[in-house]
């Protein structure tokens, strides 16, 4: 039988744009560590990564593939997705596979400069070539955000954020960390923040709790090098589960003296993950992306915190 290396599947985009990052032979191996992180697991099972390091599976595929494909694998509905539907999507999930290439694993394969520059110009090229789709509200929003994460093109990243800001109307949560995290100064954060503070209340779900606007400030602060600003936005309040992993150990301990016993649990959770996340390659702007309450990463790592509960309560009764 034919062995075949899995690839990521190169797709396209309205007017022939790429939407995954690819070698010259048309893909990159998701193998085994990459698919570990892909699935929502920040440990990536290490015992996998030792066994297969940077080892791609091999499935085998039978002498007729196209044969065993049109009997077995139901068609498609006669549906046509937009190309705003579709594009939407791409962005959506385009600063994901950016962190994902700053893996140890994948920063082998691939110069992250020239990647990042690379989908830059992909975005700039889908501005051009489609400037009554990216005109949508949702586009805009995907194009700061992926603009950001891109981290060389600061620049564009506020410039759809200067025309969402414009529209009016109310702003998500999501939306504000994201035009945050896409600051890559000091003087462009505290513009944003400015800009935030009278669209967005401040006040926390959980009274005397710091809000999680406030929190989305402190962890850029921080990113950016102005700690000391981002202690004196927490100080005032208990330890908070997505900003105590990024201060030092004396400021987190004098915090977490007034932390009740859920978030201090929380706290030590993400403390683990983000210790975890950093030994496979990830910096701290890439940490913030995955453990975000706004993240797919994040999403899935619930899912799986939630059913290692379910078997722990299992198994205590």
């Amino acid at each position: 039988m034919r062995r075949l290396r899995l690839y990521i599947r190169h797709a396209e985009m309205p007017n022939g744009l790429p939407v995954h990052f690819k070698r010259p032979s048309g893909g990159y191996p998701l193998h085994t560590g990459y698919s570990a992180f892909a699935s929502g697991h920040p440990l990536a099972d290490q015992r996998i990564l030792n066994r297969y390091p940077n080892r791609p599976f091999q499935i085998a595929v039978q002498p007729s593939h196209a044969e065993a494909v049109e009997k077995f694998v139901p068609r498609p509905p006669e549906k046509i997705v937009t190309p705003q539907r579709a594009v939407g999507y791409w962005l959506s999930f385009l600063p994901d596979h950016l962190v994902c290439l700053t893996t140890n694993w994948d920063r082998n394969l691939f110069d992250l400069d020239t990647a990042r520059q690379g989908i830059v110009r992909e975005l700039r090229a889908l501005e051009e070539k489609q400037p009554e789709l990216v005109t949508a509200p949702d586009i805009q929003k995907g194009l700061m955000w992926a603009y950001g994460t891109a981290r060389v093109a600061p620049d564009d990243a506020m410039r759809h954020w200067s025309t969402i800001l414009a529209r009016g109307g109310p702003l998500s949560l999501g939306v504000a960390e994201h035009a945050l995290a896409s600051t890559r100064t000091l003087e462009s954060l505290e513009r944003v923040w400015a800009q935030l503070q009278p669209l967005i209340p401040r006040a926390a779900k959980v009274p005397g709790m710091l809000s999680m606007l406030d929190v989305f400030y402190a962890q850029r602060l921080i990113c950016l090098g102005a700690y000391d600003a981002a202690l004196a936005v927490a100080k005032n309040y208990p330890l908070h589960p997505y900003l105590a992993w990024l201060l030092r150990k004396d400021d987190a301990q004098l915090l977490a003296r007034d932390t009740d016993k859920s978030s201090g649990s929380h706290v030590a959770r993400n403390r683990k993950t983000a210790v975890a996340l950093s030994r496979n390659g990830l910096d701290t702007e890439d940490i913030i992306h995955v453990l975000s309450v706004n993240s797919h990463f994040k999403m899935q790592i619930g899912r799986r915190h939630e059913r290692h509960e379910v078997m722990k309560n299992h198994i205590d009764m």
